[in-house]
């Protein structure tokens, strides 16, 4: 049904003149118990290396697609900051052997983001925009997802893998600011 502006109405949305009130807030996405599976069910990779599991094209391909669209509003130089932090834990892993085995020292990491991210939303003040076509708070719900999930530096190359491809389709469908 077409809004005010001649847009979509979103779900949220009761009318041109209200406010979100469907849409779930900053608090109860942080509380959200959501998981995101990394890896393909089974044990087996192709060349029978049984320690590494194969990543879910999925994640990468259709998953990564649909997330970078609920964030096309989310400016790129935000979403590029909290992907250049990913980036950065991933080369302090991949440099210090023994940091990989502290699976409390990544997920201490991603807490930290999923907080920076629920400060982002709230400044970007999601609310009063009736122009977002996408989900503002999806970098809320994204970053909470990663945090129930990641468990060993294995979630965690999986996540930045994932993340990157978030970052590629966000360059085709976020917004020009």
């Amino acid at each position: 049904m077409p809004n005010r502006h001649g847009g979509q109405q979103r779900p949220w949305q009761n009318g041109p003149n209200t406010r979100p009130s469907r849409r779930p807030g900053i608090e109860e996405r942080l509380r959200s118990q959501d998981k995101v599976q990394y890896f393909t069910v089974g044990n087996d990779t192709q060349d029978g290396d049984k320690t590494r599991r194969p990543i879910r094209p999925d994640l990468l391909d259709d998953e990564a697609e649909r997330v970078a669209k609920l964030m096309q509003d989310i400016p790129a130089s935000q979403l590029r900051r909290f992907f250049g932090t990913v980036m950065d834990l991933k080369r302090r892993l991949e440099a210090d052997p023994e940091l990989r085995q502290k699976p409390e020292f990544i997920q201490a990491e991603l807490a930290f983001l999923k907080a920076s991210a629920a400060y982002t939303a709230k400044r970007l003040n999601y609310h009063r925009n009736e122009r977002w076509q996408g989900d503002p708070l999806e970098l809320v719900s994204f970053m909470t997802r990663h945090r129930n999930s990641v468990k060993s530096a294995d979630d965690f190359e999986a996540f930045a893998k994932h993340f990157e491809a978030v970052m590629a389709f966000h360059k085709v469908y976020g917004r020009e600011r």
